[in-house]
């Protein structure tokens, strides 16, 4: 082509590096870039042959080429090749040798920004004969500095989203291996230590099937099984316990018969050695070395985790009461909800506060299909995990027994068949329930041996809502009753337990500063004025925190001695 293009010929090379800074716009990955700079340079120069290559760690990568010239993929270097791209991708004025030519390739350009070395785009003659000229030289630099800057960005983002990938991965397994360390200083009953290890391999690596083998004897014992057994000629074919258990031998053909995807041998100083055998992900990508040394860092904790708990033994007891402790405390903590129901015209508040780390009070509020909520305060005898398992038993049999449509009579009556049925003699729990109905504005209220709860008229006037039968748990077939009154606009029924009404002041007071005399009892008469002086908050749930508050001047900031909750409704 003549270096002294036309006017036309001038225009056409303008437009089409126009055309291909608008179509950078369109390109979001790496074949589509290199697509689009290919098919611009052969549209605008009128040639048929040229390919674009990408530089790769392991070489370079044909990522776009035209019939008869490179194959895409994974360039083929040969017959001095190899260093011809080199020269060319470090910027040579050189044309091609003979490699790219015997391709049909008389020009390459290199993609680069800046420094960096991105690629190459190579191109055949023109279609009409001759050579390149200037402009279309100058036209042909334009178009890969567009492109180069472009692939750039992608290849930098697909960098930066690896990157996050691979931290997310690491923050994930640190979060795992935390989780297993915490969960597992809590316990020293070994088949709980190995279930954790079960437990977050499968939540981690998306895992169905995982078996623990531990070394006994120089012989493998299965300790955990999760998902399908592990066939019994694996074990058979298994090395014995050692630092190299399972790292080579017959046992992996065995093992891929069975479906497993990795065996993983890890042993502590003690010499305590282990076997995590494990399935295919459901992601189905298969595992990869960073699983396996997940795997291995996991197994590590566990066993360690093992040889504390076998180092302490001559604390079993004391270890025992702290596990029973932290169940009671999960339990005890998952009773109560943590959120309450929110209807329009009526506000609920509850707070709660046991007097040890485990308590035996429960509260209950649930919006039922009707439109009604239902709120529910039991108080079970007792201390540790029986009440609080006794608690758990009466919130689970509320809560179905409410969904069904049964009235508050129907309901105390079953609770308390439930509570007879699943308890000894002596062990027994008091209950208010209440059912409000927004539609009618009634509510609804059965006392079952728990203490009166007020009802704070909006007029100020104060009822005492007693009406109901026996506590739970000592007749079988004890009837209840049901009372129902008008819940007008202003009022407020708050439901407690005996720990408010009960507590004692701890040192010697007049009363007037709030502080009651030593030994004294609250009573149901001051809490109910205690009740009304916190409703002068706008927001009840406030209106809870300031009524336990004022429980604690009274007592002097001494321990709850039973405990405490209360639980309002307001219209």
């Amino acid at each position: 082509m003549s270096d002294s293009p036309s006017p036309a010929l001038q225009a056409h090379l303008l437009d089409s590096l126009y055309e291909a800074a608008s179509l950078l716009e369109r390109g979001r990955s790496e074949p589509d870039l290199c697509r689009n700079l290919l098919l611009g340079a052969l549209g605008s120069l009128g040639m048929t042959r040229g390919a674009v290559l990408l530089r790769r760690p392991a070489g370079l990568e044909v990522m776009a080429a035209t019939a008869g010239s490179l194959a895409a993929g994974p360039l083929q270097a040969g017959a001095g090749l190899d260093a011809e791209l080199e020269e060319l991708l470090a910027g040579a004025t050189a044309p091609p040798g003979g490699g790219l030519r015997a391709a049909g390739l008389d020009c390459a350009v290199p993609l680069r920004v800046g420094e960096r070395s991105l690629g190459l785009i190579c191109l055949g003659r023109p279609a009409a004969g001759g050579e390149l000229g200037a402009h279309e030289e100058r036209f042909l630099r334009a178009l890969a500095a567009f492109h180069a800057v472009s692939i750039r960005d992608v290849q930098d983002c697909q960098r930066l989203s690896e990157t996050n990938d691979d931290l997310a991965r690491r923050n994930s397994e640190l979060q795992s291996l935390f989780e297993l360390s915490k969960r597992c200083s809590g316990t020293i009953e070994e088949r709980e230590i190995l279930d954790l290890l079960a437990f977050s391999l499968m939540g981690a690596l998306t895992l169905t099937r995982v078996s623990v083998l531990l070394a006994a004897e120089d012989q493998w014992t299965v300790a955990v099984e999760k998902g399908r057994a592990l066939p019994p000629e694996l074990l058979d074919a298994l090395p014995r316990p050692g630092p190299e258990a399972a790292r080579s031998g017959p046992w992996r053909k065995v093992a891929r018969d069975a479906g497993l995807g990795a065996c993983v041998p890890v042993s502590a100083t003690s010499g305590l050695a282990a076997c995590v055998a494990v399935g295919e992900p459901l992601s189905g990508r298969g595992l990869e070395a960073e699983d396996r040394r997940l795997i291995a860092t996991l197994a590590a904790v566990t066993l360690g985790a093992i040889e504390s708990a076998r180092l302490f033994q001559d604390a079993l007891e004391r270890q025992r009461l702290e596990r029973e402790l932290a169940i009671a405390r999960t339990i005890q903590e998952g009773l109560c909800p943590q959120t309450l129901p929110e209807l329009p015209g009526i506000e609920i508040a509850a707070l709660t506060r046991p007097s040890r780390e485990i308590g035996g009070d429960l509260f209950e509020a649930l919006r039922l299909e009707d439109g009604s909520v239902l709120l529910a305060v039991a108080d079970v005898t007792g201390k540790g995990v029986p009440a609080a398992l006794l608690a758990a038993s009466i919130q689970a049999a509320i809560r179905t027994l409410s969904r069904i449509g049964l009235g508050l009579a129907e309901l105390a009556r079953r609770v308390n068949q439930l509570v007879c049925e699943q308890t000894d003699a002596g062990h027994f729990a008091t209950c208010f329930l209440a059912r409000y109905h927004p539609a009618t504005g009634r509510l609804a209220c059965c006392c079952a041996g728990h203490d009166p709860a007020f009802l704070l008229e909006g007029r100020g006037g104060l009822r005492t809502l007693s009406t109901g039968g026996l506590l739970l748990g000592v007749v079988p077939e004890a009837g209840y009753q049901v009372e129902e009154l008008s819940f007008d606009p202003g009022s407020v029924l708050a439901i407690y337990t005996d720990g408010l009404t009960e507590a004692q002041a701890s040192v010697s007071g007049n009363g007037e500063d709030g502080v009651g005399a030593e030994g004294e009892e609250l009573g149901p008469e001051r809490l109910a004025a205690i009740v009304r002086d916190a409703l002068d908050c706008s927001a009840l749930d406030r209106a809870a925190a300031r009524i336990l508050a004022a429980i604690d001047t009274f007592t002097a900031g001494a321990p709850p001695s039973d405990d405490r909750t209360l639980l309002l409704l307001r219209r």
